[in-house]
C-alpha cells in the first residue's frame, strides 16, 4: 500500500471533518479495499456514521472521464461497408471535423471575456477541395444515436455520420475554409470543449495521432495503407508476414 493512501486513511480516521476525500471522490474505504488493507476496511465498516457522512459529502462530486460522453455510436459493423461509407461521406447531413497537424480546428463561442470553443463542423462540400487535392487520412467516427435511445437509427438513410480528417495546410488555406477558425492543441485546451465535443474530438485525435506516427509496417518497413474506415493499417507488400496472419 502506498504512503499517500495510508496518510489519507489516517487523516480520515482521525479528522474532525469526516467528509474528507481525495480529488477524484475516493473515500478511505475505497482506497483501503483497492490496496487490500483489510484491517482499515474493517475499521471503517464498523463506523457507518463516518461512511454515511463521506457518501453525502461526495455525492455529485465524483469526477467522470472527461472524454467518455460521446453522443455517437461507433458502429464498427459499418467500417467495412464501403458502399454505405461512400454514400455517407458525401451526404449533406454528414459532419466533418478537421485537424491540421493534429491541432483541432475550432470556433469561439460564448462571451468575449469568457470564451469557450467548439469543434468547427464542416460539410463534405466545404472540404471537397481539401479531400481531392491533399488526400488526407479520413476517419469514420460513428453515427448519431436516435433521439431518446442508446442505439443509432435503424434505417440507413437516417444515420447521420461523423468523420474526422487530418491534413497539413497553411493558415491561409484554413482561413479560406473558415475565416474565424482557430487551432486548438490537445492539452490542456481540450478541456475547454463541451463534454460531448471533447469526447468526439479526443477519440478522433487519438486515432489520427496513431496514423501520423505509424505509417510503415513494423514487420518489413514497407508503407502501410488505411483500411476499415481508419481503424486499421495494412502493409502494402502482399508477401509480408503481417499479411499472413502472423
Amino acid at each position: 500500500m502506498n504512503d499517500v493512501a495510508v496518510c489519507l486513511i489516517v487523516v480520515l480516521l482521525n479528522s474532525a471533518d469526516p467528509s474528507v476525500a481525495n480529488n477524484v471522490g475516493q473515500t478511505a474505504k475505497d482506497i483501503a479495499e483497492f490496496w487490500l488493507h483489510d484491517a482499515i476496511v474493517a475499521e471503517l465498516s464498523s463506523r457507518p456514521q463516518l461512511l454515511t457522512a463521506v457518501a453525502v459529502d461526495t455525492a455529485g462530486k465524483r469526477q467522470l472521464n472527461y472524454f467518455c460522453n460521446s453522443p455517437l455510436d461507433r458502429s464498427s459493423e459499418l467500417r467495412t461497408d464501403t458502399a454505405w461509407l461512400s454514400e455517407a461521406s458525401t451526404a449533406n447531413s454528414t459532419v466533418y471535423i478537421l485537424f491540421v497537424r493534429l491541432d483541432l480546428v475550432v470556433q469561439k463561442t460564448g462571451r468575449a471575456d469568457d470564451p469557450s470553443f467548439r469543434p468547427q463542423r464542416f460539410t463534405y462540400h466545404e472540404l471537397r477541395s481539401i479531400l481531392e487535392t491533399h488526400k488526407p487520412t479520413v476517419l469514420f467516427l460513428g453515427v448519431e444515436r436516435a433521439p431518446g435511445s442508446d442505439s443509432p437509427p435503424q434505417e440507413r438513410c437516417l444515420k447521420r455520420a461523423w468523420f474526422a480528417i487530418i491534413v497539413d495546410i497553411s493558415e491561409q488555406i484554413l482561413h479560406q475554409l473558415s475565416p474565424d477558425a482557430q487551432l486548438m492543441s490537445i492539452n490542456p485546451r481540450f478541456l475547454k470543449l463541451p463534454w460531448m465535443e471533447a469526447s468526439i474530438a479526443g477519440h478522433a485525435r487519438s486515432i489520427l495521432a496513431w496514423h501520423d506516427r505509424y505509417r510503415f509496417c513494423p514487420t518489413c518497413g514497407a508503407a502501410t495503407e488505411v483500411k476499415d474506415a481508419g481503424y486499421k493499417r495494412v502493409c502494402v507488400k502482399q508477401d509480408c508476414r503481417s499479411n499472413t496472419g502472423s
